[in-house]
């Protein structure tokens, strides 16, 4: 008697009711259910924050614009707020509930800000954050030159359509 009481006791536990309850959102609440999660918002400041840094440091070297042109700029800062939109805004709560809000937050994370964020060539950059020695040695190397050549490679549109398409597949 007991088990069968215990064992319904944990049907009961994990019914669909209680797992679809936990972290829905209602209309009234909707707009105070940010989640302001520190593993998502510190690694996006740090991001932030190394960018501006190379990014000065790049201007201040090359001239304003000059490397990464200010829309460039722009376009990175887009990249953040749509990834801050889709992980912390009510979206992502709401993604718990509907699934036409949470195949919006797969749309904002596979196809609206890597476009935008790598549109801000994140890459030349965060390199002008390193000291100038190591940036001279990493940059020079004959591994940077062929890992760019491959970079290069592999982002033209045909390649990156496939690798992003397998990738989805994969993914799912």
């Amino acid at each position: 008697m007991r088990v069968a009481g215990g064992l319904f006791l944990w049907v009961f536990a994990i019914s669909p009711a209680t797992a679809h309850d936990i972290g829905s959102v209602r209309p009234d609440t909707l707009w105070r259910s940010w989640s302001f999660d520190p593993l998502v918002i510190v690694p996006l400041l740090l991001a932030l924050c190394l960018y501006g840094r190379g990014l000065r440091q790049l201007w201040t070297r090359a001239g304003p614009g000059r490397g990464v042109a200010f829309s460039q700029a722009l376009l990175f800062a887009a990249g953040a707020a749509v990834l801050l939109v889709a992980l912390i805004s009510p979206l992502d709560p709401l993604g718990e509930t509907l699934l036409s809000a949470h195949m919006v937050q797969h749309a904002l994370l596979i196809a609206v800000a890597p476009l935008l964020l790598l549109s801000g060539k994140p890459g030349l950059v965060f390199a002008w954050t390193l000291p100038n020695r190591w940036r001279r040695t990493f940059l020079g190397s004959t591994a940077w030159r062929s890992l760019a050549g491959i970079g290069d490679a592999l982002s033209r549109p045909l390649p990156a359509a496939v690798l992003h398409a397998l990738a989805l597949w994969l993914w799912h």
